[in-house]
């Protein structure tokens, strides 16, 4: 290196500009002053460290899903790693990465062979200092150890110092409770919604226990109208619901959809855009209807599990049907799983080929569905309260 680079800085950081393998590459300087960020930057080149690789940098490269190494070896081996999961990365990494060079900026832009076990507990116990026992401080550090990780992959440092490390555990919070299946039945053919799509909205999401993506992302050709066969074979993959990808982990399931949501998923297809997409919605959409609804149900009185119904989500309609389902039908766990896709279960098998004749093997839980939500009659009839 010819000669020591000058430190500049943008807002309240300060970077140098170094070459590396030929490109010439930003990085930050610790210090909360020009004067200290110069001086730290000097100190590397006088220890030839300047263009070392430090946890910094190692971060920063999942920073973006594009730079994201795992997420680019995965576009190669085949293994699972969505794009909406490297986007959820960068927006994590870009968090821990203000956290870090505030609170430990030595530590942080430290040159990565140098760094300890020992100050690899120095992080863990810095993020539950700033943190707390919880679920944010669990994923920051799991992230840690993945830069780590990273880094001994790529021969960066001769061994990973944050191996066999233990992860966070946050301390319990409150369970959030399943709504009984005599409250959902209830939401269901008492109307708590001036809409009819946002009614037939709740009620195929209460039904058939899709993730909010794989509903956002229904289009009209999915559902087949005569043998009522749902087939869950797309979900939106960015946080913006801009992009529609694969289902979570990128499995498909094929579903008979209960008698009990025929009627409400007819009239979603037959209002469906050009496209044959049945939503053009943000999230937020989605989310305050069943704030909506939650808000209008807890007027009114006798419910089984008010609790539950005051904090619902989307997700607890899921967890909802899961509980109940395995509760009061006396299915096989393993039909329920398949149903809902619960993929992490390893006993749970692939629906190859999403044709409708598997679909049939999972009569049962539509079935199960109409006896815990459904009416004698097939035909709903929305009434506005």
């Amino acid at each position: 290196m010819d000669k020591i680079p000058q430190v500049y800085q943008q807002r309240n950081t300060f970077y140098y500009k170094v070459n590396i393998n030929g490109h010439r590459v930003t990085r930050k300087a610790e210090g909360s002053t020009l004067a200290q960020a110069q001086r730290h930057v000097d100190r590397l080149y006088r220890t030839n460290k300047l263009d070392s690789p430090t946890h910094a940098s190692v971060l920063a490269s999942f920073m973006d899903p594009e730079t994201n190494p795992r997420y680019k070896d995965a576009r190669i081996t085949g293994k699972q790693y969505t794009a909406r999961y490297a986007d959820m990365i960068a927006v994590k990494s870009a968090e821990l990465d203000s956290l870090l060079s505030k609170g430990i900026p030595s530590l942080y832009y430290k040159p990565i062979e140098e760094v300890s076990r020992k100050e690899c507990k120095t992080i863990m116990y810095f993020l539950v200092e700033k943190e707390g026992l919880s679920y944010r401080a669990m994923k920051f550090f799991k992230m840690v150890k993945l830069c780590f990780g990273q880094a001994a992959d790529e021969g960066l440092v001769p061994a990973n110092p944050a191996s066999g490390l233990p992860d966070i555990h946050p301390a319990k919070t409150t369970e959030k409770l399943p709504i009984s299946s005599s409250d959902i039945k209830r939401l269901i053919h008492e109307s708590f919604l001036s809409s009819q799509k946002e009614q037939d909205t709740f009620i195929v999401l209460a039904c058939t226990g899709m993730r909010i993506g794989e509903l956002a992302a229904l289009s009209a050709r999915q559902y087949d109208q005569k043998s009522h066969i749902l087939v869950i074979d797309q979900a939106m993959k960015d946080y913006n619901y801009k992009e529609i990808g694969k289902p979570k982990w990128g499995y498909c399931r094929t579903i008979p959809l209960p008698v009990t949501a025929q009627d409400s998923m007819m009239r979603l297809c037959t209002s469906a855009h050009p496209d044959g997409r049945l939503y053009h919605y943000s999230q937020n959409w989605f989310e305050n209807v069943i704030r909506r609804l939650s808000a209008n149900a807890m007027l009114q009185q006798g419910w089984e599990t008010p609790d539950a119904i005051k904090s619902m989500t989307p997700h607890i309609l899921r967890h909802s049907l899961n509980t109940n389902l395995r509760l009061e039908s006396r299915l096989p766990d393993l039909v329920v799983a398949e149903y809902l896709s619960w993929q992490h279960q390893p006993e749970n098998s692939v629906q190859a080929g999403y044709t409708h004749l598997y679909a049939e093997n999972l009569r049962p839980v539509a079935d199960a569905i109409d006896e815990m939500y459904g009416v004698s009659e097939k035909i709903l009839q929305f009434a506005v309260r």
